[in-house]
């Protein structure tokens, strides 16, 4: 694939720049356009300084003729003159004066006229210098405007088709909401006492593969005692504590639960007793303590049941090993149904779910990413296209090489 701004030469294999062939052909016509201009002028500005130089030869020979005159008409009467100078010295002499300086006059307005020519003919040619780079620059503002054009009228092929591919994304992304929704009210319309049996079986699987030593055994049906029973097994073999769990999906939460599971737990004789619903009471997210019952949804439940077994763990530990007397097993019961207990035990799950919320983020981030980098190739192939139609419309389809590639629209669609 090319840059959208280069084109490959198909005979030497040259990659040469759109914009510099675009520019060239600009410079060229300007720079023919110029040439014929300064052509004509400096033409025109040759002939006028022939004639001035015709003028000053003109002058020049006049002003000779006129010296020669005055030579030869000084030496013919120069004896003439001298009598009469001698008689008429003073009015002769005034008159031969003011004659000559008459004639030197007639002689300086011309030489001044010729200088005026000569500044004249100075001043046109910085005009000519001017009027070049006022031309150079012309051609570079008028390079700019085209640039700007294209540019325009690429950006906009790109909104349109970035604006149509947005619309087609939007049906199909309203369709499968649609899908979604009915999927879900056909799901919804199933029984409730079968999504209640997979969301037991699904709580089975997961703790005997996070604890795969400890004894999870399903309550039958029919019977008293909750879900699901959880020994929590030493590593000599000895029980540890017991936890009790109860499943329930439904939409509203019911504090009846409670109650029952509380009655459940006496019977069985479990340590902690835990309920994991999909929906909890309001105000509560992932998982609350309520009335002597853990409460947890469905992606919390797994990081409570590490923290209560570890806290079970320790607190066997410590009646094994004599470390509380009687007074002090009163106290352990107290940690373990007290606030500390289970702000332990809150404080480990969040730790838990914060690292999981974060992990999500990253790969739902890499999907994205991987998203954004596939729209990003299309507009660059989008692009190129555009640019090679903009490139045949200003310099004709037989002026570029053949691109299969980009001319055909199967070829383009499969690659996109």
């Amino acid at each position: 694939m090319h840059n959208i701004k280069t084109v490959k030469c198909p005979k030497c294999g040259a990659v040469v720049s759109v914009e510099k062939i675009l520019s060239q052909k600009i410079k060229e016509e300007l720079d023919s356009e110029y040439n014929a201009r300064r052509t004509r002028d400096e033409k025109e500005l040759s002939r006028k300084v022939d004639a001035i130089k015709k003028k000053n030869a003109e002058l020049e020979l006049a002003r000779k003729e006129i010296d020669s005159v005055i030579s030869e008409s000084v030496k013919k009467e120069r004896k003439t003159l001298e009598v009469r100078l001698r008689r008429e010295a003073e009015n002769a002499s005034r008159l031969e004066i003011e004659e000559l300086k008459g004639q030197l006059e007639t002689a300086g307005k011309k030489i001044e006229v010729a200088h005026k020519a000569e500044l004249e003919i100075r001043k046109r040619a910085r005009d000519l210098e001017m009027r070049e780079h006022e031309l150079e620059i012309e051609a570079e503002r008028k390079l700019d405007a085209l640039k700007t054009d294209l540019e325009k009228q690429i950006s906009a092929r790109v909104q349109v088709e970035h604006s149509l591919r947005l619309a087609e994304k939007d049906h199909q992304l309203d369709s499968m909401r649609l899908q979604i929704e009915d999927l879900k009210r056909r799901a919804e319309q199933g029984s409730q006492q079968v999504q209640g049996e997979v969301l037991e079986l699904e709580m089975e699987t997961v703790l005997r593969a996070k604890f795969p030593n400890d004894e999870i055994e399903p309550v039958a049906k029919g019977q008293r005692g909750g879900d699901i029973v959880h020994r929590i097994i030493t590593s000599s073999g000895a029980i540890a504590g017991t936890i009790l769990w109860e499943s329930k999906r439904t939409r509203s939460f019911s504090e009846t639960w409670i109650d029952k599971l509380k009655s459940d737990q006496r019977e069985c004789q479990a340590e902690i007793a835990v309920i994991v619903s999909q929906a909890l009471p309001k105000g509560f997210k992932y998982l609350t303590y309520m009335d002597g019952v853990w409460l947890a949804d469905l992606s919390s439940y797994s990081a409570l049941a590490m923290a209560l077994r570890q806290q079970l763990l320790q607190i066997h530990v410590a009646k094994v090993t004599s470390v509380f007397a009687n007074d002090k097993a009163e106290r352990l019961f107290g940690y373990l149904t007290g606030t500390q207990f289970r702000q332990r035990v809150e404080a480990m799950t969040e730790c838990y779910l914060l690292m999981k919320s974060d992990l999500d983020k990253e790969r739902a981030g890499a999907h994205r990413r991987w998203a954004k980098q596939e729209k990003q190739l299309e507009s660059v192939l989008s692009n190129t296209v555009s640019m090679y139609g903009d490139l045949q419309g200003i310099l004709g389809s037989s002026s570029l090489p053949e691109m299969p590639l980009l001319s055909i629209p199967e070829a383009i669609s499969a690659d996109s």
